[in-house]
């Protein structure tokens, strides 16, 4: 029994031992990877206005430009946690707070999002942003947060 205990704690301890800086060294990897991400405003449906509220889905384009795979292969680590949406002259829109999880991005590859639903609060800024979108549709700017090996990375 004790030589069993023994070969277990040498083996247990041997795994940790190899095995730490492998792993340390693939999370820097797709942490660098991460950062390289790019979110960008694809398409709005199904917006609906009431009680001072205006509701709507928004599919966005995550681009990935590096040869690493995200999704399958990261087992889930990084969440899409939050949204802030910004008109082409930088007035803040509103946000939304997803917090996906089972996206897969393809390396070196674009990768629509399923609907994400946003509201955002008809207030005074909301005559200002409207003249703002009124102007210009197209360059709606994103700025997401993404969780990953406990760290908060913002993706533009």
């Amino acid at each position: 029994m004790k030589k069993a205990i023994v070969i277990s704690a040498l083996f247990f301890g041997g795994l940790y031992f190899f095995g730490k800086p492998k792993v340390e060294s693939l999370i820097k990897v797709y942490e660098a990877a991460l950062k390289k991400l790019k979110i960008e405003f694809g398409s709005v449906s199904n917006i609906n206005i009431k009680n001072s509220l205006l509701t709507a889905n928004v599919v966005l384009k995550i681009v990935n430009p590096t040869p690493l795979n995200f999704g399958a292969d990261s087992y889930g680590v990084a969440t899409l946690t939050k949204l802030t949406f910004y008109t082409h002259t930088g007035l803040n829109i509103g946000y939304a707070f997803p917090n996906l999880q089972n996206i897969n991005i393809q390396a070196n590859s674009t990768t629509l999002t399923q609907p994400i639903p946003v509201q955002i609060l008809m207030n005074a800024n909301a005559l200002f942003v409207g003249l703002d979108l009124a102007q210009n549709t197209k360059d709606i700017k994103v700025v997401a947060e993404v969780t990953a090996f406990s760290q908060t990375f913002i993706l533009q």
